[in-house]
């Protein structure tokens, strides 16, 4: 199962990686004539379609905060006594 995760990382960066080297905003490439085509495109934001452009600390602070806030919940549920 996790290999598989890797797997989809791996080629998910790997296409990012060669978006970024070899097209320009806007190229398309066609993939199946007028149906399928593949643009590129840059999203400066973190995350909600570009709201939070320029705020990542925001999204990277609230993740923190969350899986610090879950970690007793985590621990008691795999039966790890908590100090």
């Amino acid at each position: 199962m996790y290999l598989v995760a890797l797997l989809a990382i791996l080629i998910d960066q790997f296409i990012k990686f060669m978006v970024k080297t070899y097209m320009q905003v806007g190229d398309s490439i066609i993939l199946a004539g007028d149906f399928l085509h593949f643009t590129s495109h840059r999203n400066t934001g973190t995350a909600w379609w570009g709201m939070l452009a320029g705020r990542c600390w925001l999204l990277v602070s609230l993740a923190l905060v969350t899986v610090y806030g879950c970690m007793p919940a985590i621990l008691l549920i795999n039966g790890h006594v908590m100090p």
